[in-house]
């Protein structure tokens, strides 16, 4: 089995960063004017279309976030800026209830002391989410 040519490689690397084949058949250095015939007949090759998804999946890998490292981090952000910046705090838990997809009425008014701690937002957001996979 032939493995596929470095155009071909290029071809594969660009069409899974941007999604556009024939952006992609271009930027491999393939003839501009064949590009929309030439970009679906790559796509069909099996050895492409195997590539393409090694990549995706690479990226995939290397980017991957989830709601919990999220609000790890903006939990971190709202514990060093809770005694130096209260807007920057207020913005971190702010993200939080966006990530969790609280509507308006549901955010936590943040301007009175309250007897919510960061511990137990923490475990009120671990929650949820819970209750969302389910």
């Amino acid at each position: 089995m032939k493995a596929i040519t470095p155009q071909q490689e290029k071809f594969c690397k660009e069409y899974s960063m941007n999604g556009n084949a024939s952006k992609s058949y271009i930027a491999a250095g393939y003839s501009p004017d064949t590009a929309g015939a030439g970009s679906c007949r790559l796509l069909k090759n099996v050895k492409i279309k195997k590539r393409i998804e090694e990549l995706k999946n690479m990226q995939t890998k290397k980017y991957l976030i989830t709601k919990e490292t999220m609000t790890e981090k903006f939990l971190a952000i709202h514990d060093l800026a809770m005694d130096e910046n209260i807007n920057v705090s207020k913005g971190a838990l702010d993200s939080l209830v966006k990530l969790y997809g609280l509507n308006e009425a549901e955010k936590i008014d943040m301007t009175t002391k309250s007897d919510v701690t960061v511990g137990g937002l923490a475990e009120l957001l671990k929650a949820i989410d819970k209750d969302e996979t389910n």
